[in-house]
């Protein structure tokens, strides 16, 4: 506790923007360390470094940070890819720390080159003072404004982010609709966020604890106390705060289904980051400009989200970052004397809740957000191989497979190919029955009334019938969502995922019944002379059922199906089914057990190969619902018989047999 006694006063202090009596007199001292006198240069690195250790404090810099280019040089600079030497000098401490005045320490100094605590105010760096390189700041009450010249000599153009808590209606910006904007530009301004709450010194011994911590300590003893921390403070503020820091997102997502897998593939910015309210750099042509002379008047600027002087605002695109999450950049087109190439701009600000992306048909989509055109791979920013194709993002080389906007069109093609063949076959089959039987007329077979579904048998049957039809429309739901906008994607998700635990526990419960009371061996084919039945029914539904011919197997409760109809069950039920639910099971249990499903391929394998087995449940159906259609004196007997149970066989003048 005492520790904290001592750091509370430390941070009340360090942040007054009034004259600073915390810190004490100081003498200037000159580039040589020696102590300052009139018409000498005096280097701020020597006189903080006589309490601070400014050679650490230096390196710590990240390399962006280290030198202070002029305007024009500072984006112009990140545009090629390497700083523009000649144009930079190193940034001094007040560059920072001065809370934005422009100080000349000679001119405060006295007589001794001793400079007083009351001629002197020093703060931790503000958020304008971080604005003054990086971009647009506004925290005071005056309308965020900017001029062209603002955007192209500065960061701000690279990316368009405006760093205020200022409602964009309230604003003195030309936006589109900007009447209805009723929200602020960074929802993060809007709450007093500072820019050095997220991008702190990772060893101010006040820092709130990272994920990374001992939870069970209250104050970790290892930290630095504070006048080891004031004697070297790490500057290397690369490293941001994660949003988990501060927000429980479990918590505030209820809404988002599949949260683990949504979290684990998607940053918090890609949602959230989704639409900037400024024009931004679209290409750049740095023509016949020298490497090492980087002027505002040989660079050509393309905007996007800016017509006419109307600012529309952009939307960034979503690329893959460095922790392998999709996350918003700013892809922007750069000509240098002949040579092409492209840049990609991290989008880390802007941050709203008003505007975030909840439409899952944002995504989830043939036109999903996830897949923009991008002509070339960004050369400052790692990729993974083959990641463009085409002009247009491999999301599964990052292992992400978008339910409703990945479709394989071979699968689709397969799928259709085989429902067509099916169509085709039934109809003309159909069509030929019809013809015989107005040539041949109707054939009275004697047939008798028999029992011949069980209640339970029926019940199954439907309920597993009715899972399966809607199963089909759900999936098709999730599979083109594009075809039924007028559905909500997330409620298909939810009611197929119950449709399949519906059917699963259907199936199980019917596994039991059938095994149990012994109605198993309905559906086994029995080897002995399987051939020789087989080929006697498809010669009955070749030929026979056009002269009418009486069934080939007598129908019996001990003996429902014919020898086909054995064959085809075997196959749909130790088969067909079984696989479609095993692939809907691993679909499902990616959230939770992604190790299980990545065994075998992920959902890049696993959607399109349950789409396919989708395709030929519906080709079954179509076989299936056909076929009842022959087994009674009318077309409708073999579903009525499903319903009441009761259905009229033929008498055969030979013994029934098994078939």
């Amino acid at each position: 506790m005492k520790r904290y006694f001592l750091v509370i006063p430390l941070l009340m202090l360090v942040n007054f923007t009034s004259a600073n009596p915390f810190h004490p007199d100081f003498l200037l001292r000159t580039t040589d360390g020696e102590i300052w006198q009139t018409g000498a240069e005096v280097s701020q690195s020597h006189t903080c470094g006589q309490c601070h250790n400014s050679d650490f404090i230096h390196q710590s810099l990240d390399k962006h940070h280290q030198f202070l280019p002029d305007d024009t040089a500072r984006a112009v600079s990140l545009l090629t890819q390497q700083p523009a030497a000649p144009l930079d000098t190193q940034i001094q401490c007040l560059d920072c720390h001065a809370n934005g005045q422009t100080i000349s320490l000679t001119e405060i100094a006295n007589d001794t080159g001793i400079i007083t605590a009351d001629k002197l105010t020093l703060t931790s760096p503000t958020s304008e003072a971080c604005g003054s390189c990086h971009g647009l700041v506004n925290t005071g009450p005056n309308p965020v404004e900017f001029s062209t010249v603002h955007l192209q000599q500065s960061m701000f153009g690279l990316t368009g982010e405006i760093f205020s808590g200022q409602l964009i209606s309230q604003s003195a910006l030309n936006i589109a609709n900007k009447n209805q904007l009723n929200f602020s530009f960074d929802a993060h301004a809007e709450r007093v966020v500072s820019c050095t709450d997220c991008h702190s010194s990772e060893n101010n011994p006040v820092r709130p604890p990272t994920q990374n911590s001992l939870q069970h300590l209250k104050f970790d003893p290892r930290t630095l106390s504070p006048h080891d921390y004031l004697k070297q403070p790490d500057h290397n503020f690369t490293k941001a705060y994660a949003c988990t820091s501060c927000h429980e997102i479990d918590n505030s997502h209820t809404w988002l289904p599949y949260q683990a897998q949504h979290f684990s593939k998607l940053s918090c910015e890609s949602c959230h980051s989704n639409w900037i309210a400024a024009p931004a750099a679209k290409s750049v042509k740095l023509d016949n400009n020298p490497d090492k002379n980087l002027k505002i008047n040989n660079v050509t600027y393309q905007w996007r989200g800016l017509e006419n002087e109307l600012i529309q605002g952009y939307s960034p695109q979503l690329l893959p970052n460095g922790n392998g999450k999709i996350a918003p950049y700013n892809v922007i087109e750069v000509s240098r004397n002949g040579e092409q190439y492209t840049l990609a701009k991290a989008i880390h600000h802007n941050i709203q809740s008003a505007r975030a992306t909840q439409n899952c048909l944002t995504c989830h989509n043939k036109d999903s957000v996830l897949k923009p055109n991008i002509s070339s791979a960004p050369i400052n920013i790692s990729l993974p191989e083959n990641y463009i194709q085409n002009s247009a993002p491999n999301l599964a080389a990052v292992g992400i497979y978008i339910l409703g906007g990945d479709t394989v069109p071979l699968v689709d093609w397969l799928g259709i190919a085989l429902l067509l063949l099916t169509i085709t076959g039934v109809t003309g089959h159909g069509v030929a029955r019809y013809l015989a039987r107005r040539k041949l007329g109707a054939h009275k077979i004697p047939r008798k009334r028999v029992y011949m579904y069980s209640y339970y048998q029926r019940l199954w049957h439907w309920l597993q019938a009715t899972a399966i039809l809607l199963l089909l429309a759900t999936g098709a739901a999730i599979h083109k969502p594009w075809l039924f906008s007028w559905l909500s994607f997330a409620y298909m998700v939810e009611i197929h995922n119950i449709l399949g635990f519906v059917l699963f526990t259907n199936a199980a419960l019917a596994l039991f019944y059938h095994l149990a009371s012994g109605e198993i061996k309905q559906f086994i084919p029995m080897p002995a002379d399987l051939f020789v039945r087989s080929f006697e029914q498809i010669q009955f539904y070749a030929k026979g059922i056009f002269q009418n011919a009486p069934h080939p197997f007598a129908k019996h409760p001990e003996y429902k199906l014919n020898p086909l109809q054995k064959v085809a069950y075997f196959g749909l039920l130790n088969v067909l089914l079984p696989a479609q639910m095993l692939t809907g099971l691993l679909m499902w249990g990616a959230q939770n057990w992604p190790e299980f499903s990545n065994t075998i391929g992920g959902l890049n394998l696993l959607g399109p190969l349950h789409s396919f087995l989708a395709w030929a449940f519906v080709a079954f159906l179509i076989m299936h619902i056909y076929l009842t259609t022959t087994s009674g004196p009318k077309i409708h007997s073999g579903i009525k018989a499903m319903i009441d149970g009761w259905e009229d066989i033929e008498i055969s003048e030979k013994k029934e047999q098994s078939p």
